[in-house]
């Protein structure tokens, strides 16, 4: 019986992880479209429109924590994103990759005095 719904479990969550990888691949690309203000703005917008006027303290919780999935990036999901990214794309990303290591360890620098 487990085995059985193992078996249906595993292609769910290849697909899962499968929609999650291209959701942040997205999400990288467009933080480096030079219209990226403009998407940001009609995504909050989207969302306004869209979100039910009263939410349970669940609902909230709920949602936000599928955001936290969804913009946590893994080092894996990283690694995977630069591979399929054109050249110069991918430099850019891993650029911005290293100013936000920087900032990190400045950040934890200047808590730690």
């Amino acid at each position: 019986m487990q085995d059985k719904l193992q078996d249906k479990l595993t292609p769910l969550t290849e697909q899962r992880e499968a929609f999650l990888l291209d959701y942040q691949w997205q999400s990288v690309y467009a933080q480096l479209n030079p219209n990226k203000q403009e998407i940001y703005d009609h995504l909050a917008k989207l969302e306004k429109e869209n979100r039910p006027r009263r939410q349970s303290v669940q609902d909230n919780l709920n949602r936000l924590r599928c955001e936290r999935v969804l913009d946590v990036i893994t080092e894996r999901n990283f690694h995977e994103i630069i591979k399929q990214a054109p050249a110069e794309k991918a430099q850019a990303l891993l650029e911005r990759y290293e100013r936000e290591r920087e900032r990190e360890r400045l950040r934890t620098f200047q808590r730690g005095r």
